[in-house]
């Protein structure tokens, strides 16, 4: 406080004033304190008290506090810390998501301010060589904190390590924290970016809030990812966290997450939607024209002409219904989704009492025409994209939407599925797999599949 009082920039009060929210503000752990150089808390002083004003008589943060980075001790890397308040979250977190991909990070929420501290740290597992992971497989290891970080918190990231490693589907843990007062949940994290906004919306569908939350790399290509929410959690409520978050190490992630984060979606709608628009984009013809088609094709004389007549039938279809315009269009109309998931659910989710008779579908499916007719009168390129989607609900006829322990989303379809043109052999069974590592199609031609059709598009 002296020394930057003494360069005349900002008084001793307002270094005082920073101090304060810096120790009980931002949520910060001890062990940032005790770790922290001379220069590196001077340097976050002086961002902090260039950044405060009293509001209602009480000094607050106003705008972001960005760009404090400040050298750490071990060399000229250089340690990024950001904080945001609630009206800058959002765009922060924009700013900041390109910095993180690789990084060991931090994340902490100040509740009583409503303060958003992200810590990133320079050091990538590509900076360092196998062989020298021979004594940690994590980076705390060789980034020149290792006795910084507790035994304890040592060893429970080894061994979960080891468990995730040897399981077949992603692994979750929940741990209560007497000591603390929280519930910690681990999984292991193969996102590019952190998803903290996911999973805050996640704990705040339950009136839970995400209070802190790290990201180390290890010597496998992912992180351990740790969250932490304040309290106990009902056995039951921690369950559904769980499988909430298994099913999201599932998905594939994609844009729609924003309209989940945004309160248009549910969590169960957002992992539907995202399959049915990866469906859509996989299986999608122009239904509307097969018959026509079909007319063309049997006029045709001879096989090559007709092979050729279907792929361009097929990429005329893929150019009209592009991947983008698919993702555009289910993002606009989510009230369209929640249609078509509440069918879904009622037909699939073993929680739900009564499934539904058949002449139901059918008049939902009916309603939903309806509603397509309205909605898209004089574009019809919309009403047909929707139609289409629809057959991920009506054309399905087994999945594992609802099963908790999963690597990705599976769907047995029925043959309506397919285009005539382009699929004219005999199909016994079509089976649509979608997740966070790949979207891929498996078409039998009996009961035992020998090799069958298999097309694979990796994430």
């Amino acid at each position: 406080m002296i020394d930057l009082s003494s360069e005349g920039l900002v008084t001793a009060n307002c270094i005082n004033m920073a101090a304060g929210i810096l120790l009980n503000d931002l949520g910060l752990p001890n062990y940032f304190f005790e770790n922290i150089t001379k220069a590196s808390l001077k340097h976050l002083l002086g961002s902090i008290a260039s950044s405060i004003a009293v509001q209602d008589g009480r000094v607050a943060l106003v705008g972001r506090v960005a760009h404090i980075d400040f050298d750490l001790a071990h060399g000229n890397d250089v340690q990024r810390v950001r904080i945001a308040t609630h009206e800058t979250r959002d765009n922060m977190e924009n700013v900041i998501e390109g910095l993180i991909s690789g990084h060991r990070r931090e994340y902490y929420y100040g509740k009583e301010n409503g303060y958003y501290t992200y810590i990133i740290r320079p050091e990538t597992v590509d900076d360092y060589t196998k062989n020298e992971f021979k004594a940690s497989r994590f980076l705390f290891n060789l980034a020149g904190d290792y006795t910084a970080t507790p035994e304890p918190t040592r060893k429970r990231y080894e061994k979960f390590l080891t468990d995730a490693k040897a399981s077949v589907t992603p692994r979750v843990e929940a741990s209560n924290l007497p000591d603390t007062g929280e519930t910690r949940f681990m999984f292991n994290s193969d996102f590019a970016s952190p998803q903290i906004p996911i999973f805050r919306q996640l704990f705040k569908d339950r009136g839970l809030t995400l209070m802190r939350a790290y990201w180390d790399g290890s010597s496998v290509p992912s992180s351990i990812c740790s969250l932490y929410i304040r309290g106990e959690i009902p056995r039951t409520v921690n369950a559904e966290i769980i499988n909430d978050i298994r099913g999201f190490l599932a998905f594939g992630i994609n844009p729609v997450t924003e309209c989940y984060v945004q309160g248009k979606l549910s969590f169960k709608e957002m992992l539907f939607a995202g399959n049915a628009i990866d469906f859509t984009r996989m299986f999608i013809f122009a239904d509307g024209e097969a018959s026509t088609d079909r007319q063309i094709m049997s006029r045709l004389g001879g096989r090559a002409y007709e092979d050729a007549f279907a792929h361009r039938v097929h990429n005329a279809n893929r150019a009209a219904f592009n991947g983008g315009m698919i993702q555009s269009a289910a993002m606009a109309h989510p009230d369209l989704i929640q249609f078509l998931y509440a069918v879904f659910e009622q037909r699939f989710d073993p929680a739900r009492a009564s499934k539904g008779a058949k002449q139901d579908l059918v008049e939902k499916q009916e309603a939903f025409k309806r509603l397509l007719d309205s909605r898209f009168m004089g574009f019809d390129l919309g009403r047909q994209l929707f139609l289409f989607m629809s057959r991920l609900v009506f054309s399905t006829l087994k999945t594992n939407f609802y099963t908790p322990e999963k690597r990705s989303f599976s769907f047995q379809l029925d043959k309506g599925v397919l285009d005539p043109l382009v699929c004219s052999s005999p199909v016994f069974s079509i089976i649509f797999v979608n997740g966070h590592y790949a979207c891929g199609i498996h078409m039998g031609a009996g009961h035992i599949s020998r090799g069958g059709l298999e097309l694979l598009n990796i994430t």
